[in-house]
């Protein structure tokens, strides 16, 4: 195989010149980008910073409820002072949304508005689920059960209607977004027909999702395990031989920890004394109180 001669335009140094120079351009692209809508992507940036952290925190008290008797004898206090700090962004976003007069001439300045609004939402969703888990308004037998599956199903929903309306200001090329009667009578491009049907279509379907999750936490509220009645409480667990921390009883009238007959129940679907069936609980996605980074994306 004949060899290049030393110094080749496609040897080593060439390759990190290029590689050098195509990130400069990108780095260059984005800040002109950027610079299309400082304000908007800086309260994006913020937003998503904060929603991803306090998320973190919320979705690992949730675990431990869910898993274990973590929280049993102590309530999450900590989480107030961070629901505080969510619901002043969240008021905050929307102030700068209702004041906010660029247009939204691109594709890129339409998603980066949707983005925020959606930020919000979330943001104050975040907020509430603070104050709910942090207060003990929802205590850990609601999230247990699949509470904030259905919870965050709702503002899935609400941020789908929200964002509708922009967009379909954006794709009629109408600036600044009408009252929505001189939207009606006023002439509509394909691209916003088009539009119209896919968002019907996904409408319904998020419809539905939200109304079978109802559905799922309602079997769930009759098949969860329920705790011991106090004169019914046994001296220690049968699966841990100590004194059960939070003592359920499942259907036979056997008394667990909870943690124990969770952990069981995890990969048995019988009592673990007199083997009679349990019924197992449907699982409801996004229980944990956390939507996945692409769906908070999707807000077309």
């Amino acid at each position: 195989m004949i060899q290049p001669p030393q110094g080749f335009i496609f040897n080593g140094s060439f390759n990190k010149k290029i590689s050098f120079m195509g990130g400069v351009l990108c780095i260059i692209i984005a800040i002109k980008v950027i610079q299309q809508d400082l304000v908007m992507f800086a309260t994006c940036t913020t937003l998503l910073v904060f929603y991803q952290i306090i998320e973190h925190k919320l979705q690992d008290v949730m675990e431990k409820m869910t898993s274990s008797s973590s929280f049993y004898f102590e309530t999450p206090y900590f989480l107030l002072p961070w629901g505080l700090v969510m619901f002043s962004l969240s008021i905050a976003s929307f102030v700068i949304m209702q004041y906010h007069t660029v247009k939204y001439s691109n594709l890129y300045l339409a998603f980066l508005s949707s983005l925020v609004n959606t930020l919000s939402i979330f943001t104050l969703a975040t907020s509430i689920k603070c104050f709910l888990i942090g207060a003990k308004i929802i205590t850990y037998r609601y999230i247990r059960r699949g509470f904030f599956g259905v919870f965050e199903r709702f503002f899935v929903l609400y941020r789908s209607v929200i964002c509708t309306y922009r967009w379909l200001c954006f794709f009629s090329n109408i600036w600044p977004a009408p009252t929505v009667v001189a939207f009606l009578s006023a002439n509509k491009t394909t691209a916003c027909y088009i539009y119209i049907v896919m968002k019907c279509v996904l409408l319904i379907w998020l419809l539905w999702d939200f109304v079978f999750s109802i559905r799922s936490y309602r079997v769930n509220s009759v098949n969860a395990i329920c705790p011991a009645p106090a004169d019914m409480h046994c001296d220690y667990c049968v699966i841990c031989q100590e004194v059960p921390i939070e003592p359920v009883i499942l259907p036979c009238g056997h008394i667990f920890c909870y943690q124990c007959a969770y952990r069981w129940l995890l990969t048995n679907s019988s009592c673990p004394m007199c083997r009679k069936p349990v019924k197992e609980q449907v699982a409801i996605e996004f229980s944990d109180g956390h939507i996945p980074l692409s769906a908070l994306l999707s807000v077309f």
